[in-house]
C-alpha cells in the first residue's frame, strides 16, 4: 500500500513539474506540493465527515487530534464531506463546510477534495461547493483548463 501511495504521489509531483498554465497563459499562484527534506510526504485521507451546520464537538476534537498527532503534509477529503441533512438553506451548507475547512485552514495544511454521493444531496451544487472551497487558502485544487470538465476534476500544483 505504501508503494502505491508513493507512486501516486510521485506521479502527481512529476505532472506538476510540467508547469501547467491557465487558459489565459498564467500559472497558478497556489504553492506546489513538495516532499520534505527527508524525502517523506504524509497524506491524510478523511472520508465521510458528513457533518451539519451545528458542528459536533466530537467531530472537531477528532479532526484536531488527528492533525496534531499525524502532522500530514496533505489532507484529501474523499467524499461525503457534507451530510445530506446539512440544512434546508444554502447558508447552512456553507456553514457545514466551514466547520471542517477552518480547522484545516488554521492548521495551514493543504487540502484537496473529492465529491461523494451525499455531497450532491444538499442545497449547493458541486459548482457552488467548489466556489466555497476555493475561498480557503488551504484548498489547493486548480481548475484552469478547458480540458478539465466538471467540478471535482482538477489538478494539484
Amino acid at each position: 500500500m505504501k508503494k502505491i501511495i508513493s507512486l501516486l504521489l510521485a506521479a502527481i509531483m512529476v505532472f506538476s513539474l510540467f508547469g501547467f498554465a491557465s487558459a489565459e497563459g498564467e500559472s497558478t499562484e497556489k504553492e506546489a506540493l513538495r516532499f520534505n527534506k527527508d524525502g517523506s510526504f504524509k497524506i491524510m485521507q478523511i472520508a465521510d465527515i458528513q457533518d451539519i451546520y451545528i458542528f459536533r464537538k466530537l467531530t472537531r476534537m477528532f479532526l484536531e487530534d488527528l492533525l496534531e498527532k499525524e502532522k500530514p503534509d496533505l489532507i484529501v477529503l474523499t467524499g461525503d464531506n457534507i451530510s445530506p441533512g446539512a440544512g434546508f438553506m444554502k447558508w447552512m451548507v456553507k456553514i457545514s463546510m466551514n466547520n471542517f475547512m477552518k480547522i484545516f485552514e488554521e492548521a495551514k495544511i493543504p487540502v484537496a477534495i473529492v465529491y461523494g454521493n451525499h455531497d450532491a444531496e444538499n442545497k449547493l451544487t458541486k459548482e457552488e461547493q467548489w466556489e466555497v472551497y476555493e475561498k480557503y487558502d488551504c484548498f489547493i485544487g486548480v481548475r484552469d483548463s478547458e480540458e478539465l470538465t466538471g467540478y471535482g476534476t482538477y489538478y494539484l500544483p
